[in-house]
C-alpha cells in the first residue's frame, strides 16, 4: 500500500502539462529566389554550307524546292518556277531556294519546319562563290524579298504657253531584240551552193536539213516577203554587188513581218552589219528600159565612076634643030651715082613708165591645226600559250552551247551538257565560260569569258583547236 502511494505522486508529476505563453509572431522568412538564366539568342550558325550544285539553282527571280540530304538526281521538278504559292505546298523539312535579280551572287534559302509543312522557321542567305552562310533572318512574309527599284521623281518642266493639240500616239512597232554575241560570231548558216542567183531570192528554214528546205532555189523577189512563214529567212543577193548576201529575218509569231536585215560577206561568211527592214524589201529592181533605136537611112552602095580610059599614046612630033643666035657683047660698066645719106628723124623718147601702186598683202587666216591624233586603244596581246583544259566529252554538241565554271571538276559543272545558245550569255555568272561549237566547223570551240565581277558581261572570246587544245586566235566580244 505504501508503495502504491509513493508511485502516485510520481505519476501525477509525469502527467503535468506545462503551458507556456504564446510567443510574438515573427516575420516569415522566405528562401531567396534563385536567379533565372537570361534567355540569349542562339549564336549564328556560321559553319553551315550551301551544298547545292550551280546547275540545279533556279533562274534569277524564280524559286525551286530542295530536299537537304537527297542527291541532285532525285530532287523534285521543275528546276525553276514562279515563287508565288510555293511556300504553301512545301513539305516539312524542305528548302525553298530563291535567287534575287538584283544580286546574282546571293541565294535565299527559306527553311521549312521539320514537323509542320508550309511553315517557314528561318531564312538563310548564302554566298554562291564560297557556299558559306552570310546571315540569318526571321521570316517576314511568304514571298522572298525582292528589291524594289528606286522611284525617281519626274523632271520638273516649265508649263507650256499653249497646250499642244492632243494627237493619238502613232503605233510604233517595238524594236527587235539585240543579237546575242554568239549569233554575231557565228558564220553564215546557208551553204554557198544553196544561195539564189544575183538579183533573186529564196526562202530558207534555219536549223532544218537540206532536204526539208523549200523550193525553188532561186525565184523572183516580188511578193516573197508577204508569203514567208514565221521564223524563216528570206535570202537575197543584190545584182549590183556579188560580195554580199542579205538575210531578212521573219517574226517568230507573225507571218510576213520582217524584224531585221542581216548582211553577210561571202568571202569570209561573217556578219557585216545589222539593220532595220526597209519598205519594200527585198528591193524590186525596175524593169530595164531598152534605149530607143535610132532609125538610120539605108546605106547606099557607093556609086562607082566609069573607068577612065587613057588617051591613046601619040608619038611626039619631030622638031627641027634650034638655030644658034650670035654671041651678045656685054655693055660697058657705068659706076653707080653717088646718093646723099638719108636724113634720120630724132629718136622718139617713150614716156616714163610709172610703177604700179603698192598694195598691202592679203590677210591670210592662221593655218588650222589638225586635231591631235588619239592613239588607238591598246588591245591585250593574245595569250598564244593558253591551252584548253576541258575534256572532249564535256564539250557541247555542234551548233549548241554549254556553261562551264573554270576550276570546278567535271562532276560539279552545271547541267545540261548541251543546250541552245539563246539567253545563255545573259544568265552566265561572273567568272564563268560559255562554250560554243559551230555547226559548220566542229574542230574548234569558242570560249566566251565572263567578267570576274559583272555577270553576263563578255570581256574576250578565245578560239581553241579541239584536237591540239591550243589557242588559235583571240577576238573582241
Amino acid at each position: 500500500m505504501k508503495t502504491s502511494l509513493w508511485l502516485l505522486p510520481a505519476l501525477l508529476a509525469g502527467c503535468t502539462v506545462v503551458v507556456r505563453p504564446p510567443a510574438q509572431n515573427e516575420p516569415r522568412r522566405e528562401p531567396p529566389a534563385q536567379e533565372r538564366p537570361r534567355e540569349e539568342p542562339p549564336p549564328p550558325v556560321s559553319a553551315v554550307m550551301f551544298g547545292v550544285p550551280p546547275g540545279h539553282l533556279p533562274d534569277p527571280g524564280e524559286c525551286r524546292l530542295w530536299y537537304p540530304g537527297t542527291p541532285p538526281g532525285r530532287q523534285p521538278r521543275p528546276r525553276s518556277r514562279p515563287c508565288e504559292g510555293l511556300a504553301a505546298i512545301a513539305p516539312a523539312g524542305s528548302w525553298i531556294i530563291y535567287r534575287p535579280t538584283y544580286d546574282r551572287r546571293l541565294v535565299y534559302v527559306r527553311v521549312v519546319d521539320e514537323r509542320r509543312p508550309g511553315y517557314v522557321v528561318r531564312v538563310r542567305i548564302f554566298d554562291l562563290e564560297t557556299d558559306r552562310l552570310v546571315r540569318e533572318e526571321a521570316p517576314e512574309e511568304e514571298r522572298p524579298p525582292v528589291q524594289r527599284p528606286p522611284v525617281q521623281p519626274p523632271p520638273v518642266q516649265p508649263p507650256p504657253v499653249q497646250p499642244p493639240p492632243v494627237q493619238p500616239p502613232p503605233e510604233q512597232q517595238p524594236p527587235p531584240p539585240p543579237l546575242s554575241p554568239l549569233f554575231r560570231a557565228a558564220p553564215l548558216a546557208v551553204p554557198t551552193t544553196e544561195l539564189p542567183d544575183q538579183g533573186e531570192c529564196r526562202l530558207w528554214i534555219p536549223r532544218a536539213p537540206l532536204i526539208q528546205q523549200p523550193l525553188p532555189r532561186t525565184r523572183s523577189c516580188q511578193g516573197i516577203a508577204a508569203i514567208a512563214p514565221p521564223s524563216t529567212w528570206i535570202v537575197y543577193r543584190p545584182s549590183d554587188d556579188s560580195r554580199y548576201v542579205y538575210l531578212g529575218v521573219e517574226d517568230e509569231r507573225r507571218a510576213g513581218v520582217l524584224i531585221r536585215i542581216l548582211v553577210y560577206d561571202l568571202t569570209t561568211t561573217h556578219l557585216v552589219r545589222d539593220q532595220l527592214p526597209q519598205t519594200p524589201w527585198p528591193p524590186v529592181s525596175p524593169p530595164r528600159v531598152a534605149p530607143p533605136t535610132v532609125e538610120r537611112p539605108p546605106i547606099q552602095p557607093p556609086v562607082q565612076p566609069p573607068p577612065v580610059q587613057p588617051p591613046p599614046v601619040q608619038p611626039p612630033p619631030v622638031q627641027p634643030p634650034p638655030v644658034q643666035p650670035p654671041p651678045v657683047q656685054p655693055p660697058p660698066v657705068q659706076p653707080p651715082p653717088v646718093q646723099p645719106p638719108p636724113v634720120q628723124p630724132p629718136p622718139v623718147q617713150p614716156p616714163p613708165v610709172q610703177p604700179p601702186p603698192t598694195q598691202p598683202p592679203p590677210v591670210q587666216p592662221p593655218p588650222t591645226q589638225p586635231p591631235p591624233v588619239q592613239p588607238p586603244p591598246t588591245q591585250p596581246p593574245p595569250t598564244s600559250r593558253a591551252t584548253l583544259s576541258i575534256p572532249p566529252g564535256q564539250l557541247p554538241d555542234a551548233g549548241e552551247c554549254r556553261l562551264w565554271i573554270p576550276g570546278d571538276p567535271p562532276g560539279r559543272q552545271p547541267r545540261p551538257k548541251s543546250r541552245p545558245c539563246d539567253g545563255m550569255v545573259a544568265a552566265a555568272p561572273a567568272g564563268g565560260w560559255v562554250l560554243y561549237v559551230p555547226a559548220n566547223d566542229p574542230k574548234v570551240v569558242y570560249v566566251r569569258i565572263i567578267d570576274e565581277r559583272r555577270a553576263g558581261v563578255v570581256v574576250r572570246v578565245q578560239v581553241f583547236d579541239i584536237q591540239s587544245k591550243q589557242l588559235v586566235r583571240e577576238e573582241n566580244p
